[in-house]
């Protein structure tokens, strides 16, 4: 795998903005008792950093020796083990060195009670799929066309010309699919159990749920609900 090296040196004093650095666990009291103790404790432990090669792997190694904190390594991080960094930080919390990595590497921490698990933004994506069913009949169904009475005064005596019928017609639902990943973007679509379709009048989309709700503001700006 080709490495990545990056040289980063600063002097950070000021304690940083939590940002979504870890994903939390399922809402409860006591989860969110559990939420603040890591963040506490990350904000509370000073680290000295001078890296010059370091693996991701290491890193998160020697945040976890500092910190006492149980990290748990997850599947995906292992691909990213040959990747490297330079990085010098000084007198910062804990958590700053764990949003560098995060930045740098392109990962997350997802909780898990007083555990923090390392994964890959992708898998912590994934991990928050949720299917939802939105029911777009009204929106797609467009109503004939009516023509209004004629009054044809037939001078010339010929037979009246046949009027031709106007059948109902529908949206494209391929048109609005292509609308809305336009809007959120199409590679968030090609990550893997992503999915977006429409079956007889329903859009049935499997995203995350910060990705449900984009998508029903721009069903609701199109008028399809």
């Amino acid at each position: 795998m080709t490495l990545m090296r990056t040289s980063l040196v600063l002097c950070i004093l000021a304690a940083p903005i939590f940002a979504q650095l870890i994903e939390p666990a399922r809402s409860s009291s006591r989860e969110s008792k559990n939420l603040r103790h890591l963040h506490n404790q990350l904000l509370q432990v000073p680290m000295n950093v001078k890296w010059e090669g370091r693996t991701l792997l290491e890193a998160l190694g020697e945040v976890r020796a500092v910190t006492g904190i149980n990290l748990f390594v997850g599947r995906g991080i292992k691909d990213l083990a040959d990747e490297e960094i330079d990085l010098t930080l000084i007198g910062v919390p804990a958590y700053t060195v764990m949003r560098v990595l995060a930045d740098e590497f392109g990962i997350g921490f997802l909780q898990r009670g007083r555990m923090l698990v390392a994964m890959t933004r992708s898998e912590m994506m994934r991990r928050s799929f949720r299917l939802r069913i939105y029911d777009i009949r009204a929106g797609l169904y467009v109503p004939p066309d009516f023509p209004g009475p004629r009054l044809d005064l037939n001078i010339s005596g010929s037979e009246p010309e046949e009027r031709e019928e106007i059948e109902s017609v529908s949206s494209d639902p391929e048109q609005i699919i292509e609308i809305i990943k336009g809007a959120t973007g199409e590679a968030n679509w090609d990550i893997e159990g992503a999915s977006l379709e429409i079956h007889r009048g329903r859009m049935i989309v499997r995203h995350s749920p910060g990705m449900q709700r984009r998508v029903l503001r721009i069903l609701a700006g199109l008028g399809m609900l």
